[in-house]
């Protein structure tokens, strides 16, 4: 989908800098001219790591987000928008590939945890990933606050404490989260395996 008849004749003449510097003073036109210019070069460099996936797709809407947000930070004399966004993308697609894998290999733990349950053994795949179904499902009954904090915890592998910055709350708030929420999956999973 191209946006580029909505916008004025005169930002076609900015470089990247000046349309940043206008889309981070408000300018929604300047910014989707900026998305234009690059959007399919952040999307080639996303598939590269990640394929044709949605998380492809979630990778890039991230990057652009993180450029309407904190676009002032970029800084012209260090390289171009398109190399820093995609440094961005790239990055974000590493991340996403990690998370992956740590949701892959530790779904069974979470559900060792919960269950006070030894962890499963790595051959066998169809047990792990009935196990993760089984978490998956649970985990989105939690209230959201105590769903994130598990998600970030055992999922994206953060520490409470790097949970604590990223949301901006008290430790004891996450540590608290934490243990609600470690009650309700126990109790929900040990009703779930008994029926």
């Amino acid at each position: 989908m191209r946006h580029l008849e909505n916008t004025s004749p005169d930002l076609h003449r900015l470089d990247d800098a000046q349309l940043l510097r206008r889309a981070c003073a408000g300018d929604a036109n300047a910014f989707t001219l900026v998305h234009d210019r690059h959007a399919r070069a952040a999307l080639n460099a996303a598939q590269r790591i990640l394929g044709m996936t949605p998380a492809a797709e979630d990778v890039v809407q991230e990057a652009f987000v993180q450029l309407w947000k904190s676009g002032d930070r970029f800084a012209p004399e260090r390289g171009s928008l398109r190399a820093w966004l995609l440094v961005v993308v790239r990055s974000r697609a590493l991340d996403s590939l990690r998370r992956e894998k740590v949701r892959t290999e530790t779904a069974g733990r979470v559900l060792a945890a919960v269950r006070d349950e030894p962890q499963v053994g790595a051959d066998d795949e169809l047990t792990r990933r009935e196990q993760a179904r089984e978490v998956r499902h649970c985990l989105t009954s939690l209230p959201p606050e105590q769903g994130q904090v598990i998600g970030m915890l055992y999922l994206a592998g953060r520490t409470q404490a790097e949970i604590a910055d990223d949301l901006d709350v008290p430790l004891g708030t996450v540590k608290g989260r934490t243990r609600l929420a470690l009650i309700k999956l126990r109790t929900q999973l040990s009703e779930h395996s008994a029926a």
